[in-house]
């Protein structure tokens, strides 16, 4: 039999994963539509078209979030914040 706590832990990853791989699909696809759109825009003080700052900046920001996001999600759904330190020496043995 699986142990109960592990499969509620990967029943939760997978939950987070599809999450923010369908964040990320809305973003790297649907965002291309809206371009033309925004092109009808600028950006004040930068006379870029917004469509064109929002696709070069705004993704690759959007991005750092989404990743963040799920880095933040998978520590708190495992409890851990940091790997615990390796009590050796240098030699391989156990530290007394």
């Amino acid at each position: 039999m699986a142990d109960p706590n592990a499969l509620s832990h990967w029943r939760r990853t997978k939950k987070l994963m599809l999450v923010t791989f369908g964040a990320w699909g809305v973003l790297s696809i649907g965002m291309p539509f809206l371009v033309p759109l925004l092109n009808l825009l600028n950006v004040p003080n930068l006379d870029v078209p917004l469509g064109f700052f929002m696709s070069t900046q705004g993704a690759p920001i959007a991005f750092l979030f989404l990743t963040s996001l799920f880095a933040r999600g998978k520590t708190a759904s495992t409890g851990i914040i940091s790997a615990p330190a390796d009590n050796r020496d240098d030699d391989g043995a156990a530290a007394q």
